[in-house]
């Protein structure tokens, strides 16, 4: 009876652990899918202080060299000319405001997505309008970077006609 009950506990052990090894690599896609949106978001929030401060270096170093950067007026610049808006002045984040925010994890690329009520200065006029925007990161040299961005303004929706 003994060899039974430690041939079944034996039995069972083994079906644990080869139950256990099939789960590891979706727990671990899990893991490292969390990781890996918790250092976007950290980015993100880095990245927001650097505009708020003008910080050009820091910046540069977070989007990527071949960087597509679309505006709610639907301009399109380079890395260069992005960063340098910043830096003069001729793009201006005055507030703040960003919720909604989402993150998707496609393994060595993350798209964030979010809302803006932000208030930007850009060319010297004043932006308050609510606004979607999209950054793609992708891990590129071990490290996340931008080769994305693009802001839609968003128009409130005109009410239906009652009939």
């Amino acid at each position: 009876m003994l060899v039974k009950v430690t041939s079944w506990v034996a039995l069972l052990m083994v079906a644990f652990v080869g139950i256990e090894a099939a789960q590891s690599p979706a727990r671990i896609e899990l893991q490292k899918a969390d990781e890996a949106k918790n250092e976007v978001s950290n980015i993100e929030n880095e990245m927001n202080q650097a505009i708020l401060q003008k910080d050009a270096t820091v910046l540069a170093k977070i989007y990527a060299d071949d960087l597509i950067y679309i505006n709610g007026g639907g301009e399109l610049l380079n890395k260069s000319r992005a960063v340098a808006d910043y830096r003069t002045g001729n793009n201006t984040l005055v507030h703040l405001d960003h919720d909604d925010i989402q993150l998707r994890f496609y393994g060595d690329t993350i798209v964030l997505t979010g809302r803006s009520n932000s208030t930007v200065r850009y060319k010297g006029g004043v932006i308050k309008i609510p606004r979607r925007f999209t950054n793609v990161f992708v891990l590129l040299n071990r490290r996340w970077q931008i080769v994305l961005h693009q802001v839609t303004n968003v128009e409130q929706a005109p009410k239906a006609d009652a009939q």
